[in-house]
């Protein structure tokens, strides 16, 4: 009957050490391939990778590039990071559909947008 159970958990330890390798191995994949994002809006937004990376996701008070991200991660073909209630939804697409007219003009409207969507 021991040999059973020893059986039995040499198979459970074997299958949660698969199931840890899986894990690692798609965490390491997803970090790669978020960093690659970050370097690309990064490189789209003129700013370093370090500053994509510590936009939160939300919209900050303390925050003045979230709307930059949000917009250059939908213009690569990314979903967006944002939480926005419709109403800010709704003002996110003004704030694209500028970016995509003029960009000078999103340029200095882009802190009235912002505030707008706070």
């Amino acid at each position: 009957m021991s040999d059973y159970l020893d059986k039995l958990r040499q198979q459970a330890a074997e299958s949660q050490n698969q199931r840890k390798k899986s894990r690692q191995e798609s965490a390491s994949g997803e970090k790669d391939q978020s960093s690659d994002v970050s370097e690309k809006v990064a490189k789209l937004l003129g700013v370093t990778t370090e500053m994509v990376d510590n936009c939160c996701g939300s919209i900050c008070p303390h925050c003045d590039m979230f709307l930059d991200k949000a917009v250059s991660l939908v213009e690569l073909g990314y979903p967006h990071h944002l939480l926005m209630n419709p109403t800010q939804e709704a003002m996110f697409e003004e704030a694209r559909e500028i970016y995509l007219r003029d960009r000078k003009e999103y340029e200095t409207r882009k802190t009235e947008l912002m505030d707008r969507m706070r």
